[in-house]
């Protein structure tokens, strides 16, 4: 971990931390909240600046950054120490923030992170809530490598945890279950492992009465699994004096358990080395008349199908061979195209298991660093594909979805291969809107669509056909299909449809907000808005050019509230006119959201709208601008206190009480003289020339700005 990356890890976790408590003291819409929003996802563009993404997890409750531990120093802060408990009191393993983290995403992200863990639990757990807000840069419990040291690396607790190992030990030697370090130390000697399995082969055969042969077989897998994945941190003399150690403790495995083992561990085609030499060692033990039926194989080298599963290990190694993650990445086309026909073969034969455990080992290498690596893997991967039967094309390309989407994310260059991926999942979307399957469609739709609006920068091929595939999935055929969920269908379908709706492009949007301009059901209005608004910038444009005079005033106060949740400052430009708008509801909208979004120029617009404004308006506008602290702003609240357009009495001691509160809180020393002048003003004949609430609050202000200077 760099200098710069560690530094930007801390800022982040105290940022996350001040989210926190901000959140659990203050409303969500609260100025304090945005702006700690704000600076948190700014922190976070800074740590993409310098790496696509950010994974915070937890081993042995010491906090985890891309797999290595915090510093101990660090991790004794307490902000340190209060993203890690939270984090245990919601049972999260591990979080993975993306490139391309929308402040939308990161906010409800964070509000769910301050609630009280009951709530969250209740409410279906933080993974669940996840997918239910959408929040496709945020990934929960994804696999986590924890860098033990230089020559080592052992999965986090989504692969081996030391329970794991414990409980695997623990079977054979009960006498260490009280001395848990002492059996983690004992399983990095491969003479105890090996004493471990054959005392737990022993313990097995002796509890033949209880437990039924696919009982012992599934312990005894199990076992051998976890031997599996410690031997692997092995060097080469160790694991060959484990595999020595099974071939004799193999012997003593019963032939009913073997076959049970040889029948259970199918899907372990391309597991580890000591599951695949077991099968190896037990195959060779059974007669081949006894062999379990279902073991049937394809030859890679020869296309030959043979029973009894003795060509698995030849077809382990071609996949080993073809799987070499080498510098150079070489591929042996001729092993490539025996795996593609084998794949058929095997999916013709409902081989589903064996497909998926290939389909995962390729998925793996999508992520190798080296770029004709990751090319060969998405080629391997397109063939397989396209060699299965089209019932099962969706099927497979729906499971790996996920994925694939990752990797289409990280991935710069748009190959061929790219192409045909991003092609499978187009076909996907189509298959599931058919289906009706909304929900699912979702995180497709947001990667594309980010890449077609720019909020995801990829390169113009890639830009091109997100294009495309947007308006192919947004036909006439399916928009009329959506809104008619959208408004007449199932709560649930209501929801996913709208969903779906706010990513399929222009013209769904500009649909959405007809119908709210039409709509004269206050709550579809409300609805309408808020789904508008979650589609983020990506609206922005469109609901700005809705901005015209001729528009009823309910329209534009809806424009006006979806541009002060969505908006930047050339939206707060196109709202200035509403300001000065006939209707007293249009103005106060438009003042809010000018006020949330204005930015740099929320001052400028504001001061040239005031002398125009209706004059109890005025107060609204001196109220915001003394808020906002516009140093600019306290020439002209002067000079209009000097010589104020209002000729009503009350209305005029309003507006200058006001005026007095704006300029203590902007704090210019230009505003001293006049501040002093009402203060020290004198009653002639008992009348004063100031009413006595503009005289108290000139005094403040005063005070204010003394305190200052």
């Amino acid at each position: 971990m760099t200098d710069a990356i560690k530094q930007n890890t801390l800022d982040t976790l105290a940022g996350m931390n001040t989210a926190v408590k901000n959140m659990r003291l203050y409303p969500s819409n609260s100025a304090i909240v945005v702006n700690t929003v704000e600076k948190l996802h700014q922190t976070f563009l800074n740590v993409f600046a310098l790496d696509p993404s950010l994974t915070l997890a937890e081993s042995d409750k010491i906090l985890l950054v891309d797999g290595e531990p915090l510093p101990q120093k660090d991790q004794e802060k307490p902000f340190v120490m209060s993203i890690l408990e939270i984090l245990l009191m919601l049972g999260i393993r591990s979080i993975s923030f993306y490139k391309g983290l929308e402040k939308r995403e990161l906010a409800t992200f964070m509000e769910y992170l301050a609630k009280d863990p009951e709530m969250v639990i209740g409410e279906g757990g933080l993974q669940q809530i996840m997918e239910r807000k959408n929040l496709p840069h945020i990934l929960l419990d994804e696999k986590v490598f924890v860098l033990k040291d230089k020559n080592k690396q052992i999965l986090s607790g989504l692969d081996i945890t030391d329970a794991e190992i414990i409980e695997f030990l623990g079977l054979s030697q009960t006498e260490l279950l009280q001395d848990q370090q002492k059996m983690l130390e004992l399983a990095s000697h491969p003479e105890w492992l090996l004493k471990s399995f054959d005392a737990g082969i022993r313990q097995l055969t002796s509890r033949k009465k209880t437990l039924s042969s696919s009982q012992r077989a599934e312990k005894l897998s199990n076992m051998i699994e976890v031997m599996d994945r410690i031997s692997n941190q092995a060097d080469k003399t160790e694991q060959t004096k484990i595999l020595r150690g099974i071939e004799i403790s193999a012997s003593m495995i019963e032939p009913d358990v073997a076959r049970e083992i040889i029948s259970q561990n199918q899907e372990h085609l391309f597991g580890g080395l000591l599951i695949k030499h077991l099968v190896g060692e037990l195959k060779r033990m059974i007669p081949a008349d006894e062999a379990p039926d279902e073991v049937r194989i394809i030859d890679l080298a020869g296309g030959k199908e043979a029973k009894n599963g003795n060509l698995l290990l030849p077809l382990q190694e071609k996949m080993k061979s073809l799987l070499n993650d080498s510098e150079t990445g070489g591929l042996d086309e001729s092993i490539k195209a025996s795996l593609v026909e084998t794949m058929g073969k095997l999916a013709s034969e409902k081989g589903q298991e064996a497909i998926e455990t290939l389909i995962n080992r390729l998925l793996e290498n999508l992520f190798a660093d080296h770029a004709n690596l990751r090319d060969q893997a998405a080629r391997t991967l397109v063939e397989i594909i396209e060699s299965l039967p089209d019932p099962q094309k969706n099927e497979c390309v729906n499971k790996m979805s996920g994925r694939l989407l990752k990797w289409i994310k990280l991935e710069t260059l748009a190959t061929p291969a790219y192409k045909k991926i991003c092609g499978f999942l187009k076909d996907l979307v189509n298959d599931l809107i058919r289906q009706q399957n909304f929900f699912e469609t979702i995180p497709i739709l947001d990667f594309f669509n980010d890449i077609r609006t720019g909020l995801l920068e990829k390169n113009d091929t890639i830009h091109e056909m997100s294009v495309a595939f947007i308006d192919a999935w947004a036909s006439e055929e399916h928009l009329e299909m959506l809104f008619n969920h959208f408004k007449a269908g199932e709560q649930n379908k209501k929801i996913e449809a709208g969903e779906m709706l706010i990513r399929l492009g222009d013209d769904a949007l500009k649909r959405l907000l007809d119908l709210l301009r039409e709509q004269t059901d206050s709550n579809e209005r409300v609805r309408i808005m808020r789904l508008v608004i979650s589609a983020g910038r990506r609206a922005l444009p469109l609901v700005r050019d809705r901005i015209h005079k001729d528009q009823s005033w309910y329209v534009l106060r809806n424009i006006a509230y979806i541009l002060g949740h969505i908006g930047d400052e050339s939206s707060a430009k196109a709202l200035q006119p509403l300001l000065l708008h006939e209707n007293s509801k249009v103005r106060l909208e438009a003042l809010k959201s000018i006020n949330r979004t204005g930015k740099n120029e929320r001052c400028t617009l504001l001061l040239a709208a005031l002398p125009q404004a209706d004059h109890k308006f005025m107060l609204n506008i001196i109220d915001v601008l003394g808020n906002a602290k516009c140093t600019e702003a306290a020439a002209t609240l002067i000079g209009f206190f000097e010589t104020s357009p209002i000729s009503n009495k009350s209305l005029r001691a309003d507006m200058e009480e006001k005026i007095c509160n704006a300029l203590g809180l902007i704090g210019s020393p230009d505003a001293i003289p006049l501040l002093v002048k009402i203060v020290e003003s004198k009653s002639f004949l008992g009348i004063s020339r100031y009413p006595e609430k503009v005289k108290v609050a000139a005094g403040k202000a005063l005070a204010s700005l003394k305190k200052r200077s």
